[in-house]
């Protein structure tokens, strides 16, 4: 069926609708995004440079280590403010200065050996990656403040000594303190340790305070060590935090514990915020060592909530929750519907009825695009790093891993859909097929992108629309940002978008509503749109919250993009999927200020303009119709052969069994019946009753070599010649050598023909026949219980030139008494084979034929010998035409019967199939 190449009322509805959905996705998302409060405004140089500054303040070099800054997200802050605050009041936090207490959005700056590779992938959530290439990782707020020191090589600085710290904490006693400070650090290190066997005391209580004090005076007045308590490790803790972002919060103390690791030299102090900061418990840990240096500091925000805890906010992580078994639902679905188009596909490959060559490219594309996006997300961090080899190895493995799976997965989808929707909904992939051959500028293809164009701007739109009208659901996003992740965003987007809206349209719409739409045509709308809320849509899938959020927003767009592949087709849907995609993972570009990924965003729009631009060229084009190029998978061009020939084989099935006797004469004193049994539609066996004269009956059965319609054709041409033949002569020898001559003048060579031919005497009682090559004549005297084999000498026709013929065939004359019985068979008898390849034989059919009752009927006698040949052979079939005749004199006299050739009744059925 030829798409629709032109547009309506409802066509142009949806164009209209499209504008207004691009316009609402450009204006609004800002407004509901909150990566619109990320900026790149500070730049990756002076993150490294504040991360440096800060470092060394701490006393650690940095000689040596090479940095690498990107920004990133907090998604568990993100998920966390969104669902407390809501998303709009969590922007304008974050844009109103929040973001220095709250850092959703984060420099990320980490410090490597030169000689040693990064790794790739983000940052761990705690406790920092492996030391053996990693140095420090600094975390900044957007405007440079640290908030967070990673030190998993567990470098102490400086022996262990901060003299600022030491400084700050003595200021009050300029001779202590200059006393104190005097000694080198290896010597000043050595003086205090940290004695924390009072844990359990407050750790903030003025008796504590002042023994820490006055141990401090000890030390710089004696220079002998002295054991610091929770006070001097919470005070030094303090100090550190205060001279970073964290300062900003009121902090309590919750513990204080040593670090076993470090013998008794460092202490781990936890705070946690008085009064939740915007719906967020924060939680600070700072590791300290006794001589006032900062070891590490983390910070975790709503890390851990005690339910019975009634002064905390509510915490609603329903993204997390819902993320980890939407996706399992997702991917369960997926393999379900997957494992039934690979059974669709089993049943196609069997009855040679699957379209492989379509479904091979689409699997060849979808693997090479999902083999780039995995090349082009790789972070750029690693490529900075000097990440060389071990990279280019795992890259290429998991290519090749990840695009074989994929496009094992669009071959099973898309050779199942292709084949299921060419027998139930071919209009529907009619533009896809065109594209697969590369015929993109023609009308029906132009108005199915243009369509697609427009069905994706309402997909954008409804999407930011959703947005607005959920306040409360969240907006989730990976760790790293596009321009941190890959090095094309706009080229990773298309491959990503591409491969999956091969999986999703082929494997859902074109699958799955193939299967309906021949069974149940009503349900195909309601039922896609619950399929695309299970397993997602790209763009949908990033706005999540309560259930109805979660599957409604997807259920209400899987409605209308349902409705659309009705109305439509594949490639429309394709084509939607492809541009949303694009669009949403490239609205980072514009979205965050000063991003890099602008030209990555300008790209995807240009990808869209490019997309409805060779529409438009195809709508304005003038190919359509028989201009066309006319696609036909080849197994439907097979089938369509198959039917043509099965048509055919029909026809001649019926002349040939119009050329067998109509029925068989009844003639008293002769019982006659015959069956004619093809292997084949058609056959190559031949039998016929010709009346020569009032008083003479000439009978005929043949096997021409082979089987099928060249055999039936030979049989067709004998049949000609023994008709005129049998009226020229009446010597059955001379009928066969002139048919010889005949047939061997026209008929290719190492075709030949066995037959008997043989005349019926009503007034001499007696039949006369010729055998070339055919089987013998079965002849049972009565009352004898045995049979005879009569087979006169011959050649079969054809197989000799005339000379060698003429003198080999001999005839031969039976006189005929009551009770005797002729059997003419086909060598499809007596060579039946069982599975084991055992051969039925002449021998038996003989011994079939003397034990028959001299009261048995011609026709009840075949009937026998046909059910136990059949019965021999069982499951291996009939392998060879099988013809048989047989004749029964059961009159003393057959003058009276002359006058019956002209009387003819139906007998049992001649030719079977």
């Amino acid at each position: 069926m030829t798409p629709r190449s032109r547009f309506d009322v409802v066509d142009y509805a949806l164009f209209a609708l499209g504008v207004v959905g691009l316009a609402l996705f450009v204006g609004l998302l800002p407004s509901q995004h909150p990566d619109s409060a990320a900026s790149y405004a500070f730049g990756r140089e002076e993150a490294a440079e504040a991360a440096r500054t800060f470092l060394e303040r701490q006393g650690y070099a940095t000689e040596g280590l090479a940095p690498v800054a990107r920004l990133g997200r907090q998604p568990r802050l993100l998920d966390s403010l969104q669902a407390s605050q809501g998303r709009p009041e969590t922007i304008r936090l974050l844009e109103g200065g929040e973001d220095r207490r709250l850092p959703a959005h984060y420099w990320n700056v980490r410090w490597h050996r030169e000689d040693a590779p990064t790794p790739f992938g983000p940052p761990e959530a705690a406790g920092g990656p492996s030391s053996d290439w990693l140095a420090f990782e600094v975390d900044l707020t957007q405007h440079g403040e640290a908030w967070q020191l990673r030190n998993p090589a567990a470098v102490v600085p400086h022996d262990g000594v901060d003299r600022d710290v030491l400084q700050y904490l003595l200021d009050e006693d300029p001779e202590v303190q200059s006393a104190l400070l005097a000694p080198a650090d290896s010597v000043l290190g050595a003086l205090f340790y940290f004695d924390l066997s009072s844990a359990a005391r407050p750790a903030d209580s003025l008796a504590l305070f002042e023994a820490d004090w006055n141990r401090l005076h000890e030390a710089a007045a004696t220079g002998q060590p002295q054991g610091l308590g929770e006070a001097a490790a919470t005070a030094i803790a303090r100090r550190h935090i205060a001279a970073t972002a964290l300062g900003a919060f009121a902090l309590d103390v919750k513990t204080v514990e040593a670090l076993p690791e470090r013998g008794r030299a460092a202490a781990r102090v936890r705070f946690e915020t008085a009064e939740p900061v915007h719906g967020q418990r924060v939680s600070v840990e700072a590791d300290v060592t006794a001589a006032g240096a900062l070891l590490s500091l983390r910070t975790r925000f709503n890390e851990k909530v005690d339910p019975g805890d009634g002064d905390r906010p509510e915490i609603q992580f329903r993204l997390g929750s819902d993320r980890g078994a939407r996706g399992a639902l997702k991917w369960a679905a997926y393999f379900v519907l997957v494992l039934v188009l690979l059974g669709v596909l089993f049943r196609r490959v069997s009855g040679r009825a699957l379209d492989a060559q379509a479904a091979l490219k689409d699997a060849v594309l979808a693997a090479a695009l999902a083999a780039v996006a995995m090349a082009l997300s790789t972070p750029t961090l690693a490529v900075e790093a000097g990440y060389g080899w071990q990279l280019a190895i795992v890259i290429g493995l998991g290519m090749l891993f990840v695009g074989a799976g994929l496009g094992l997965l669009v071959f099973v989808a898309s050779g199942a859909s292709d084949a299921l929707a060419r027998a139930a909904w071919p209009e529907k992939i009619a533009t896809l097929s065109l594209a697969r051959q590369h015929a993109w500028v023609n009308q029906p293809v132009g108005v199915a992108l243009v369509r697609g164009a427009a069905l994706a701007g309402i997909v954008l739109g409804a999407t930011v629309l959703a947005m607005a009208l959920v306040p409360h659901g969240l907006v989730h996003d990976e760790q790293v940002f596009g321009a941190e992740g890959s090095f094309s965003i706009a080229a990773t987007a298309l491959a990503q978008s591409t491969w999956y809206a091969l999986l999703l349209v082929l494997a859902v719409y074109v699958g799955l509503g193939s299967m309906l739409q021949r069974r149940w045509p009503w349900v195909v709308v309601p039922a896609l749109a619950v399929a695309v809320a299970v397993v997602g849509f790209d763009g949908v899938d990033l706005v999540e919250g309560s259930l109805w959020v979660v599957f409604g927003i997807p259920l209400v767009l899987g409605l209308v993009l349902a409705a659309a592949f009705v109305r439509y087709d594949a490639l429309t849907l394709l084509a939607a999927v492809v541009l949303t995609g694009v669009l949403w993972d490239t609205a980072e570009g514009w979205l965050v200020a000063a991003s890099p990924d602008l030209v990555d965003a300008v790209v995807g729009w240009a990808v869209f303009v490019g997309v409805v631009g060779l529409g438009v060229a195809g709508v304005r084009s003038d190919r359509t119709g028989e201009r066309l190029p006319n696609y036909e998978p080849d197994y439907v061009v097979e089938q369509r052969e198959r039917g043509r020939l099965q048509r055919e084989l029909e026809i001649a099935r019926e002349v040939q069994r119009s050329f067998l006797p109509a029925q068989m004469p009844r003639i008293e004193g002769l019982d006659i019946a015959a069956r004619c049994l093809a292997a084949e539609e058609v056959g190559g066996d031949y039998y016929d009753v010709i009346p020569l004269d009032d008083r003479r009956l000439a009978l005929v059965i043949g096997d021409v070599s082979g089987k099928g319609i060249q055999a039936a054709f030979f049989m067709t041409l004998a049949k000609g010649f023994l008709q005129t033949l049998a009226h020229e002569t009446d010597s059955p020898a001379e009928v066969l050598r002139r048919a010889n001559r005949l047939f061997f003048a026209n008929a290719p060579r190492g075709t030949f023909i066995s037959l008997i031919y043989g005349v019926f005497d009503l007034d001499a009682r007696t039949f006369t026949f010729a055998r070339a090559g055919h089987n013998p004549v079965i002849l049972k005297r009565s009352p004898n219980q045995t049979a005879d084999f009569v087979q006169p000498a011959g050649l079969a026709i054809g197989l000799t030139s005339r000379a060698v013929f003429d003198e080999t065939i001999q005839e031969e004359t039976l006189d005929l008494r009551r009770g005797d019985t002729l059997v003419f068979y086909t060598d499809g008898f007596s060579e039946a084979m069982d599975r084991a390849k055992a051969l039925y034989t002449d021998e038996r059919l003989a011994d079939l034929v003397a034990a028959a009752s001299v009261h048995t009927g011609a026709a009840a006698l075949l009937q026998a010998i046909v059910e136990d040949v059949l019965r021999h052979a069982g499951d291996a079939g009939q392998h060879d035409d099988m013809t048989m005749m047989i004749v029964r004199v059961a009159a003393p006299d057959p003058d009276p019967a002359l006058a019956a050739l002209a009387s003819m009744t139906a007998p049992p059925p001649l030719a079977d199939a």
